[in-house]
């Protein structure tokens, strides 16, 4: 699997360490080998170019773990909100980073089941079995 992920901070946030030792167990837990690209940020300038919507974030090939964020547009240096089990914190929960991976993993499938359908055997051709294993919690 070819994940690229990104762990978005600020010096100082009181979230961030917390956050990135979830994210660090849920990859262990799942067996997901990844080289974990740390960025902080250090200007509002920064945050702005990098789509910064706050302390901590965390993409997933460039997609935020929280779906809500897609439309969102106020980047800068402030502590960033998650909604988790009904109540708002300050880090993601374990879940949500987990949902995100699921999400990334089950289109990238779809993806690989459409490239598979294309290029499918015809009707007297022997019929290969295809596994696909999702992941999480």
């Amino acid at each position: 699997m070819n994940l690229q992920i990104e762990f978005l901070y600020f010096r100082g946030c009181p979230n961030q360490e917390k956050a990135r030792q979830i994210l660090l167990e849920v990859l262990r837990e799942n067996q997901i080998k990844i080289t974990l690209h740390n960025m902080r940020i250090d200007s509002r300038d920064e945050a702005v170019a990098k789509r910064f919507l706050g302390s901590p974030t965390i993409r997933i090939n460039g997609m935020d773990i929280d779906p809500s964020a897609e439309h969102r547009a106020d980047f800068g240096m402030q502590c960033r909100v998650y909604l988790a089990g009904g109540k708002y914190t300050g880090m993601p929960s374990k879940e949500m980073i987990c949902s995100a991976l699921l999400r990334f993993t089950e289109s990238r499938n779809a993806g690989q089941r459409a490239l598979a359908d294309s290029t499918a055997p015809t009707a007297n051709a022997p019929q290969l079995e295809r596994s696909i294993s999702p992941i999480c919690c």
